[in-house]
């Protein structure tokens, strides 16, 4: 496991974030199965893309779509979290030099290559061009999650689909914090708090006994 002090260290104490807040407010899905999870939140996942495409050409685009992305990242987290993944160590492997979001955010804008099929592949910068962010890319590895978790059910919980899920939820993931780089953000990591909080707001765990965590991300010595 990834040390604090060590480049990418601070998404440690992120995923601990999300952790906290799946033990406290989300308890019925937290104690499930490793594997009815991770079907959990990819159903999930596929209704926010469902969203994200239905409204791509609404005038409610920064809105709607911008919440649904934050949402992204966070059951994305969730799910690495659930199967046990070092996010950190994923990341590394893609050579970043990245030691803090917002230089993560940019070098991943600058430097990630989006495949889209056999021999096609883009910049962020040509992708958004071509607005084809929300309606071609995410699917893509979203179909993936769906087929691999299809096989998992339907083969008795066979876990050789795991890279494949833990692989498109890091994709996914990482289109998600380019798009917050792409429109602006310099955190993505206070956008996750902000929509934390909400949905905490909601939840009749805080209303009734106050349960209302002050989420700061801690950094790790």
């Amino acid at each position: 496991m990834m040390r604090g002090n060590e480049p990418l260290g601070w998404l440690l104490s992120l995923q601990m974030l999300q952790s906290r807040h799946d033990t406290l407010y989300c308890g019925d899905v937290f104690r499930m199965s490793p594997m009815d999870r991770t079907h959990y939140l990819v159903t999930l996942m596929s209704k926010y893309v469902f969203e994200i495409q239905r409204d791509a050409y609404t005038t409610d685009l920064g809105g709607s779509i911008g919440k649904r992305v934050t949402d992204m990242i966070i059951t994305t987290t969730s799910l690495m979290t659930a199967l046990n993944v070092d996010m950190c160590a994923m990341l590394q492997k893609l050579n970043s030099t990245a030691s803090d979001e917002f230089t993560l955010m940019q070098w991943l804008k600058d430097n990630y290559v989006y495949t889209l099929g056999q021999s096609v592949n883009m910049s962020a910068a040509q992708l958004y061009h071509q607005r084809m962010e929300y309606t071609v890319a995410l699917p893509i590895y979203m179909s993936q999650m769906v087929d691999a978790v299809s096989s998992m059910i339907l083969m008795s919980r066979d876990t050789k689909t795991k890279p494949v899920i833990t692989n498109a939820a890091m994709h996914l993931w990482i289109q998600c914090v380019i798009s917050h780089a792409m429109h602006g953000h310099r955190s993505f990591t206070d956008d996750i708090r902000d929509r934390l909080n909400e949905v905490e707001r909601k939840n009749i765990m805080h209303k009734a006994y106050g349960l209302y965590p002050a989420y700061n991300v801690v950094q790790l010595a």
